[in-house]
């Protein structure tokens, strides 16, 4: 799935958008994933940055995110859900990423919505307005591509 995204980024070499390979690691990718409810999944792509030594203090990480989530949906449309914290927790900006093996609900704007698709986002506090706002601007730009969006969910490795 990292090479999916790294060949889409390379189409265009006059992309001055950040490269989402360089916040993530094969280890942070859950691929045909089973989680019990939204909370499972939040809480299982958190213990693997934390794993990966990107988030310091899961809990407080944890804490973060749900805070977010009762402040509005994060299921974005297209079978994706881009929960996110900001946290002095973090270590530095990353993200984790699950496919499911069945579709999830996940709270959105109108409600619950089929979600197929997790990235979980990771952020220090002084880069909330910044790497933010980029990471979700490329996450959303990328996927809005049906065919990367196909590639990404067929993959069977987090390669």
């Amino acid at each position: 799935m990292s090479a999916t995204i790294a060949a889409h980024n390379n189409d265009n070499p006059l992309r001055t958008m950040m490269n989402l390979t360089i916040l993530s690691h094969p280890r942070a990718v859950c691929v045909q994933a089973r989680f019990t409810d939204r909370d499972d999944a939040i809480r299982q792509l958190t213990q693997r940055l934390t794993e990966l030594g990107k988030i310091t203090d899961a809990d407080a990480y944890l804490a973060e995110v749900f805070h977010r989530e009762s402040l509005g949906p994060t299921a974005l449309g297209e079978g994706l859900a881009v929960p996110h914290g900001k946290s002095s927790a973090v270590k530095e900006a990353a993200f984790a990423v699950a496919t499911l093996s069945e579709p999830m609900d996940w709270e959105g704007i109108d409600g619950p919505e089929s979600v197929e698709l997790i990235f979980l986002l990771a952020i220090p506090p002084d880069e909330a307005g910044s790497t933010h706002i980029q990471i979700l601007t490329e996450l959303t730009t990328c996927l809005a591509d049906e065919d990367l969006r196909a590639r990404v969910m067929a993959a069977t490795s987090a390669e």
